[in-house]
């Protein structure tokens, strides 16, 4: 059931893809949330999280983005995209004017 909901979202996302009104991507970003909610243990759901904070990025979502990189954090601790997961989430942090958390982050 999970897989035929992650083909769903991707369907509509790369249909968002085509027709580039952001219906469409929020549609795709709703249904992978959901799935992710539903299914948090799937294979697929690491993949998901940073891929719906990426697309939040690059929407200008940035609120968004940071609550999902956020819990991805949390969620894969021993990721080795940590590093690159951190510099995300500061770029989001900076675009969401939330400064000291940002600063926080770079020093590290």
């Amino acid at each position: 059931d999970h897989m035929l909901k992650y083909m769903q979202a991707d369907s509509v996302y790369e249909l968002s893809r085509i027709d580039t009104s952001r219906h469409l991507k929020l549609e795709a970003l709703n249904l992978y949330d959901a799935i992710v909610k539903k299914y948090p243990e799937s294979p697929l759901a690491e993949r998901t999280v940073l891929f719906t904070g990426l697309i939040r990025t690059q929407m200008g979502d940035h609120i968004g983005a940071i609550r999902n990189l956020k819990y991805y954090q949390t969620k894969y601790v021993k990721s080795p995209l940590k590093s690159n997961i951190d510099l995300l989430l500061a770029q989001n942090l900076l675009r969401a004017s939330e400064f000291k958390e940002a600063t926080d982050i770079y020093s590290r």
